[in-house]
């Protein structure tokens, strides 16, 4: 369906507060059976790090006319957890469970005139189980 912005919450004015569980109507185009959502945010506001327990869709087509939980129980925030902002969650169980493991992530700036930068970069990996989204390359180890 594409990144939607969940503005209009059909249960309180306040959306995701700290306990709260906000329902949102979205229309979309037929998309079968359900494998993963995406869900994360713009980082902006005064106090924007989210922390997301799960995601329940329900809905005629899904699943047979059913409800389907996503459990995410991660931080979306630049400064807690990895710092990621979006977090991708897979709808079976075996996905929802895979390990995680930690890379070391070397990159090289060249060594031409102005080669350097202050802006923010970012990297993401790809496998054969997924990838892991954008994780913003804010800190070096040295």
């Amino acid at each position: 369906t594409g990144d939607r912005w969940l503005r209009k919450s059909l249960t309180g004015i306040n959306k995701f507060e700290r306990g709260d569980v906000n329902e949102f109507t979205i229309e979309a185009v037929s998309l079968g059976e359900l494998r993963k959502i995406r869900v994360g945010h713009n980082n902006e506001g005064a106090s924007p790090g989210w922390f997301c327990e799960s995601v329940t869709v329900s809905g005629p087509e899904v699943q047979g006319g059913g409800t389907l939980t996503f459990l995410v129980n991660r931080w979306l925030a630049d400064d807690e957890d990895d710092g990621a902002l979006i977090r991708e969650v897979f709808a079976d169980s075996e996905a929802a469970l895979l390990r995680t493991t930690l890379y070391k992530i070397n990159i090289k700036t060249g060594d031409e005139r102005n080669a350097g930068t202050d802006a923010d970069v970012y990297l993401c990996l790809y496998g054969e189980k997924g990838n892991t989204g954008k994780i913003s390359l804010k800190e070096a180890i040295h």
